[in-house]
C-alpha cells in the first residue's frame, strides 16, 4: 500500500519540477530577444516600460526622446518589418560579455538600423546600449561600396587594389614563359602578398581608426576585399607583392649580366 501511495506524490513531484525547469527557460531569455522586447516597448510608445531594461547609468537624459524620435520616423500605426541583421559578442573593458545585436526595421516609406547592446552577467542581462541610425529600405545597401567621397588614403589603397595584382599576373606568367623545372618553385613566393593594410571603406576624413596594418600577414594575390556583416562596411584589404618584385629585380640582374 505504501508503494502505491508514492507512486501519485512522486507523479505530483515531477510535474512540479518539470514546470519551474519550464518557467526558468522561459525566463532566461536571450539578448536577441532582450533586444526585441525593448524595440517593442519603444514601438508602442511605452518609454517607461523601457528603463527597467537598462542598467543603471547606461541611460542619458535624452534617451526618451530619442527614442520617440525613432517612433515617430516609423510610424507606430504601420506595419513594421524586424529582420536580424548582425549578432555577436565581445568582452567590455572589466571583462565582462558583451553582445551586439542589430535590426533593420522597415515601415513603408522608411527604416532605420537599431544596435542594442547588452551586458551579460550569468543568467542576468541587462542593456546598457540602444542606437537607431537611417537605413535604407534594402537592407542589403547599407554601406555600399563607394567610389567618391573618400579621403586620399582610400585612393591610395584603391590604386594598390588593382596594380598589385597586375603586378603580380604580369611576374607569374613571365615566370612560366622563362623558367622550367625548378624553376617554377618561384610561383608559390610570386602568388603571395606580405603584411596587410585593412581600409574600412566609407566616405570621409582619413581617420586612422579606419586603417590597420598587420605586418606578418600574408594574402593571396595581395589583395582581399569583405563584408563581414550586411550592417557593416566593407574591408578593403592590399598586401606588398613582394615575391613579385623580387622575382622581377631578380630576372633583370639576369639579363644585365654579359653573356
Amino acid at each position: 500500500m505504501k508503494r502505491v501511495a508514492r507512486r501519485p506524490a512522486l507523479a505530483v513531484a515531477l510535474v512540479v519540477v518539470v514546470h519551474a525547469l519550464a518557467a526558468a527557460a522561459e525566463q532566461d531569455e536571450s539578448s536577441q530577444e532582450l533586444v526585441l522586447r525593448c524595440l517593442g516597448h519603444i514601438r508602442h510608445g511605452e518609454i517607461s516600460a523601457v528603463v527597467p531594461l537598462f542598467a543603471p547609468g547606461s541611460l542619458s537624459e535624452d534617451s526618451g526622446s530619442k527614442f520617440a524620435a525613432a517612433t515617430q520616423v516609423l510610424g507606430l500605426a504601420d506595419e513594421i518589418e524586424i529582420r536580424l541583421v548582425s549578432s555577436e559578442s565581445g568582452l567590455s573593458a572589466d571583462g565582462a560579455q558583451v553582445d551586439t545585436v542589430a535590426f533593420h526595421l522597415r515601415g513603408p516609406e522608411s527604416a532605420l538600423l537599431a544596435v542594442g547592446q547588452v551586458r551579460v552577467a550569468g543568467s542576468e542581462k541587462q542593456m546598457i546600449g540602444l542606437t537607431f541610425n537611417p537605413a535604407p529600405i534594402d537592407p542589403s545597401e547599407m554601406f555600399p561600396f563607394v567610389w567618391t567621397g573618400l579621403s586620399y588614403v582610400h585612393y591610395y589603397v584603391l590604386i594598390a587594389l588593382f596594380c598589385v595584382p597586375a603586378l603580380i599576373v604580369y611576374a607569374t606568367v613571365r615566370c612560366l614563359r622563362r623558367e622550367s623545372g625548378l624553376g617554377w618553385l618561384w610561383i608559390p613566393f610570386i602568388l603571395i602578398g606580405i603584411g596587410r593594410v585593412n581600409a574600412v571603406w566609407v566616405p570621409g576624413p582619413p581617420d586612422a581608426r579606419l586603417f590597420t596594418f598587420l605586418p606578418g600577414a600574408i594574402t593571396v594575390l595581395g589583395v582581399g576585399m569583405q563584408k563581414l556583416q550586411v550592417s557593416e562596411p566593407w574591408i578593403v584589404s592590399v598586401s606588398v607583392p613582394i615575391g613579385a618584385i623580387v622575382y622581377l629585380w631578380w630576372v633583370s640582374r639576369q639579363a644585365a649580366r654579359p653573356a
